[in-house]
């Protein structure tokens, strides 16, 4: 199983998401793209020392959105926030399907790390 690390420390976006008000997760560089089409836990970080899982969702698809895409940054509720896109500059925006909140719960220790992005246990 794998889970999609959410950094929560600034802003409340694995709520978000689990509202249905947040239908995207951003990325930099296209680091999740092993996962389209497969369902995942969406881990959140930031809080504790240790990430919990708090939802499932399918990672259902992804595209490339400039800085001037307006309407998907706020869409993805990240315009103006530290995870916004520099000016000049694209992220990847994963569209998220399925979501469905569950009992949080701790990653194991022992997991293999893919990077920052998120890991398989």
């Amino acid at each position: 199983m794998y889970a999609v690390f959410i950094n929560c420390r600034r802003s409340p976006f694995i709520d978000w998401i689990i509202s249905g008000q947040k239908p995207y997760e951003t990325r930099s560089r296209n680091v999740l793209a092993p996962l389209i089409w497969k369902t995942v836990y969406l881990a959140e970080t930031g809080r504790s020392s240790v990430p919990v899982a708090r939802a499932s969702a399918t990672i259902a698809s992804a595209v490339s959105v400039p800085f001037d895409d307006a309407d998907m940054r706020n869409a993805a509720m990240i315009t103006g926030t530290a995870y916004d896109i520099r000016p000049g500059c694209t992220k990847v925006f994963y569209r998220l399907a399925d979501v469905r909140p569950v009992s949080p719960f701790p990653l194991p220790s022992g997991r293999i790390n893919h990077g920052r992005s998120y890991t398989e246990f």
